[in-house]
């Protein structure tokens, strides 16, 4: 994430989802270039440290998880499936969350599948309740939201294909860009053609997405 450019200072978080009440999380103020594992924070389902095992595997004992894991919980709320979610500020895809405007639908087979029904979050502010509530009730049958005045969340079955999730959505929104750029109408695909890659992305998805 870091050395992408999808994060900067402290920004962006992640965690993984262990059982039905415990999260492993990174630390607030930290850059993702300096997490080590020692710094991961292990939380239950409020939040709080779970410091007695922590303290038992060794990890930093001055470390307080992101403020924002009231947001990942939110999708793990709403989708059960959900084994890790990943926040970023990638820069193109920013460059439509400080706008009013989602980018075109999927150009591309890559985007059709892992990306799906792409939409934006009205702004609320970073971990937030509001910004919970408004995540929850827009992340059931999606993969990846994104929040207006903010960044990106992907999420999945696995912390690879989360942030692979990531990567495309931003790849997605680096082409839409260029395309607007050029003042060119982009090609849709057709009614057929979607429902042929609807069908593709449940059979892939159900299949790899673990």
């Amino acid at each position: 994430m870091w050395e992408k450019g999808f994060v900067d200072g402290n920004g962006g978080n992640v965690s993984v989802r262990l059982d039905r009440n415990t999260f492993i999380v990174t630390p607030t103020l930290f850059s993702k270039a300096d997490v080590r594992a020692v710094d991961l924070c292990l939380v239950d389902s409020s939040g709080a440290l779970l410091k007695d095992r922590m303290e038992y595997y060794g990890h930093n004992p001055d470390v307080r998880p992101t403020s924002e894991f009231v947001t990942h919980l939110a999708v793990y709320c709403a989708d059960p499936s959900a084994r890790a979610v990943v926040h970023t500020h990638p820069p193109y895809t920013c460059s439509y969350a400080f706008t009013s405007e989602v980018p075109v639908k999927p150009l591309d087979p890559e985007s059709a599948i892992w990306i799906g029904n792409l939409a934006m979050v009205p702004y609320a502010g970073p971990g937030s309740d509001m910004l919970a509530f408004k995540v929850e009730q827009m992340a059931s049958g999606r993969n990846a939201l994104i929040l207006q005045n903010h960044g990106l969340l992907a999420w999945g079955k696995s912390i690879r294909d989360a942030y692979w999730r990531t990567e495309i959505v931003e790849a997605h929104c680096m082409k839409s860009h260029l395309v607007e750029c050029r003042n060119a109408a982009p090609r849709n695909f057709t009614a057929e053609e979607c429902r042929e890659l609807e069908a593709l992305r449940s059979v892939f998805l159900n299949g790899r997405d673990k």
